[in-house]
């Protein structure tokens, strides 16, 4: 087959930001190119205060496709999105993230064509933890895009799956499970002088000091501001161990959530803080630190976990979303797009939300021995690698891509 009769799969984005699904999307994309498909990447911009990824490359710009709700940009970018696709004519459009979702989706349907409609649900906004007020008007919308603009859902983890189907009842019979792939060997190197200086600054203030990584978009739904609390209250019942902790920043962080932390350490006794700003490459902090700490109060399936179960380091999480999923599962695959999880020893340390009481004793448990946090680091990093394969996840994409399309053909009279 010459490279043109190759059936083309046009991935539609918001936004290729640092964090979140651009990494894997890109994975994806990689993944489909080995194994048949032609692909092209449409995407907006990122918004004021976040950081694109540069590593991530774009066929095609959208301006006019924004995050926040935008009714006449929204509508611009829906007749561009239909535009690509007459002018293209794919024969995948496959959506992620909500807005992209939603529009690209429509899109598909408004330019004819006949192309599959493919959407992956990296997170979703059906929750209140996530959207607030706007969480039923989200459910809304991907009723009614069950109903006829979407061919194949698919659900980044086994738990995930069984919320999308008892949210969007529709979805059932075209919703699959294909864990996020995870391509360590696609970040960015650092040169020597680069992982000298990061090494350096990352290491912590006390000699006999301990680390733990945030890395990712440090935006309230993240919990910053309450893990500054959780730490002031560390050095009430422990100032030792408060001061042998440090936690490093690796991303952006909200001027809002800058103000709440400030306040916390001059207020309290609490932790060292260092903040990086955003990194292409946080492999390396993860390294250094000895774990990472993710105390949000939504998630869906939260990279910076993969990336530290992939390098065996130990995790203390918020128990919402699909994490507890990753800390406490096995995921077992039982054919393309099907997977199921049962329960498992603890990879990590799960924790309610916004307790100051129960994070504040985590972080001392962490300070007094970071191996007193459940879990193996060979364990972590076999999970890791079994399930989160690139190479077996794009061989998934690509056989669900196949069967759908096969499908669609039409039928001979």
């Amino acid at each position: 087959m010459s490279p043109d009769e190759r059936p083309l799969a046009l991935h539609v984005a918001t936004r290729l930001i640092l964090g979140g699904p651009t990494r894997p999307i890109g994975a994806t994309l990689a993944a489909l190119e080995r194994r048949g498909f032609r692909t092209a990447l449409a995407a907006g911009r990122a918004e004021p205060g976040e950081v694109e990824d540069l590593a991530a490359r774009a066929s095609v710009r959208i301006p006019a496709l924004r995050r926040a709700p935008a009714p006449f940009s929204d509508a611009l970018a829906l007749l561009a999105l239909a535009r690509l696709v007459r002018t293209l004519r794919p024969a995948v459009v496959h959506t992620h993230t909500a807005k992209a979702g939603a529009l690209g989706r429509l899109a598909a349907r408004l330019a004819g064509g006949g192309a599959a409609t493919v959407h992956t649900f990296h997170g979703h906004s059906l929750g209140r933890a996530a959207s607030g007020w706007a969480a039923p008007v989200w459910t809304a919308c991907e009723r009614a895009l069950a109903a006829g603009a979407t061919d194949l859902a698919l659900a980044v983890s086994p738990g995930q799956r069984d919320e999308l189907a008892r949210l969007v009842p529709r979805l059932e019979g075209r919703l699959r499970t294909v864990p996020l792939p995870l391509d360590l060997t696609a970040y960015p190197p650092l040169g020597a002088d680069d992982a000298w200086d990061l090494g350096r600054r990352t290491r912590p203030a006390a000699p006999d000091g301990v680390s733990l990584a945030f890395v990712g978009r440090g935006v309230p739904v993240k919990g910053l501001d309450f893990l500054a609390r959780a730490g002031t209250r560390l050095g009430a019942r422990n100032r030792r161990a408060a001061e042998r902790l440090t936690i490093v920043v690796a991303g952006p962080v909200a001027p809002e959530v800058a103000r709440a932390i400030d306040d916390e350490r001059r207020a309290g006794s609490g932790p060292q803080w260092l903040f990086l700003g955003p990194l292409p490459n946080p492999l390396p902090v993860i390294a250094a630190a000895g774990g990472i700490v993710l105390p949000s109060w939504s998630e869906g399936t939260p990279v910076a976990v993969l990336e530290a179960l992939a390098l065996g380091r130990p995790v203390l999480a918020s128990a919402v979303g699909g994490v507890p999923e990753l800390l406490a599962a096995d995921w077992r695959r039982e054919g393309p797009g099907e997977w199921r999880a049962t329960p498992a020893p603890p990879r990590g340390l799960l924790l309610p939300p916004g307790h100051v009481e129960a994070w504040a004793e985590a972080l001392e448990r962490f300070v007094l021995g970071p191996r007193r946090i459940p879990g193996d680091p060979v364990e972590r990093r076999g999970f890791a690698q079994r399930v989160f394969d690139p190479r077996g996840r794009g061989d998934d994409v690509a056989a669900l891509y196949r069967d759908l399309l096969k499908k669609k053909e039409p039928r001979p009279r």
